[in-house]
This record gives structure tokens, C-alpha cells and sequence, in this order.
């Protein structure tokens, strides 16, 4: 019976281990669909809007929340965006993943802040 257990034990400890840093979350609601996945510092958000659009919305609330922009570029298929927090450089990159649906990625200090991230992510979904 202790084998059994300590198996049983070192499989759940495997399972949590690979799940560890990454949370997805699905959410939906009038018309807007977002997949949440913070991953190695990044959260990324998957949004029912164009690259012009997310850039624009990117800009909009990176102003909104007193963010310093330092650096920007936008091409067909992806854009990033990169500047300061306070005293942490953030960095923010969408990609197209078809004509109406991009992935926006955001990335605050250099090992990642969650939090700050999630601040930053939700500021971009109100202008989207």
C-alpha cells in the first residue's frame, strides 16, 4: 500500500510541476473572446481585434496608465511596443494570428511581473 501511495504521490507532484507558471483562462462575453496565458514572465491575451487595432489600443493605454514610450514599430503582421514602468522596462509585441484576431504579449521588468502585466493587459482591453 506505501508503494501505491508514493507512485500515486510522484505523479501528482509530475503533473504539478509542468503546470507551474502557466494559468489559462477563457473568457467570453458580447461578442469578445480572450484566452489569458502568463508563461516565463509574458502574459499573453488572445483578442477579437486586428494588429492596428491592438496597437492603437496599446498606445492608447500605455498613455492612460503614465507609461513611458520609448520605442515602437507596426508592420502587416505584428507590432511591439517597449518602454518604461517607473524604473522597469516593459515590453509589449502582437501578432496576427488571422485578419481579425491577435495575440498581444506583455512583459513588465526583466523577470516578468504578473500583476503589473495583468494592469497593463486590462488597460489595452478597454480600448479594444
Amino acid at each position: 500500500m506505501k508503494t501505491n501511495s508514493r507512485f500515486y504521490f510522484l505523479i501528482i507532484l509530475l503533473l504539478c510541476s509542468t503546470l507551474y507558471g502557466c494559468a489559462a483562462v477563457v473568457a467570453g462575453g458580447a461578442g469578445v473572446a480572450a484566452t489569458y496565458n502568463y508563461f516565463e514572465g509574458k502574459l499573453t491575451v488572445t483578442r477579437n481585434s486586428t494588429v492596428d487595432h491592438a496597437y492603437d489600443a496599446s498606445i492608447k493605454a500605455c498613455k492612460n496608465l503614465g507609461l513611458i514610450i520609448e520605442k515602437k514599430s507596426k508592420n502587416l503582421t505584428g507590432a511591439s511596443i517597449s518602454g518604461k514602468d517607473g524604473d522597469r522596462p516593459f515590453w509589449i509585441w502582437i501578432s496576427a494570428e488571422n485578419a481579425v484576431r491577435s495575440s498581444i504579449s506583455v512583459r513588465v521588468g526583466l523577470l516578468g511581473d504578473q500583476m503589473a502585466s495583468e494592469r497593463i493587459q486590462n488597460a489595452i482591453h478597454q480600448y479594444i
